[in-house]
C-alpha cells in the first residue's frame, strides 16, 4: 500500500482553497460580475448541478483568462474543461465561453495590470485558463 505524505506548502494550500470556499468567496459573489471579480457557471461534472465560483477573470480579445492559483485540480476548473466551456458574468454582461486551454505564467499574466501581475506572480500563480468566446 503506498501512502503519499503532503508537504507543507499542500497542506497550506489545501487548507487556503477550503477556507476560501466556504468564507471568501460567498462574500466575493455579493460583488462578483460587476466589480473586480468575474463569476463563472459551470456545470458539474458528476452531479450535473451548476455552480457560480467567483475568479479574477479578464477580458482578452475574444475571451476571458483566468488565474488558476490553486492549479488545475479545483472542481470549477475540471468542470469547465470536462464540457468544454462555461458561462461568466462580467460587468453585468453574461457571455458564453468554449475551448478552455490551460497556458503558463507568461501567456496568461499578459492581460492584467501591472499591479495585477505584480501580485498573481507574488501569489506564485502559475497556471490560467484561457476561454474563447
Amino acid at each position: 500500500m503506498t501512502t503519499t505524505t503532503k508537504t507543507k506548502t499542500e497542506k497550506q494550500l489545501g487548507w487556503a482553497r477550503a477556507f476560501n470556499h466556504r468564507v471568501t468567496n460567498p462574500i466575493m459573489m455579493k460583488f462578483a460580475g460587476r466589480w473586480l471579480y468575474t463569476v463563472v457557471e459551470h456545470v458539474g461534472r458528476r452531479s450535473h448541478r451548476t455552480y457560480h465560483t467567483p475568479v479574477l477573470g479578464q477580458t482578452i480579445e475574444n475571451g476571458f483568462v483566468i488565474p488558476l492559483p490553486y492549479g488545475t485540480d479545483t472542481d470549477w476548473c475540471l468542470n469547465i474543461l470536462a464540457v468544454n466551456g462555461c458561462s461568466v458574468q462580467w460587468h453585468g454582461n453574461s457571455y458564453r465561453l468554449t475551448a478552455p486551454q490551460i497556458v503558463e505564467q507568461a501567456a496568461g499574466e499578459r492581460a492584467y495590470s501591472p499591479l495585477f501581475r505584480f501580485m498573481l506572480h507574488a501569489a506564485h500563480v502559475e497556471k490560467y485558463m484561457i476561454l474563447k468566446r
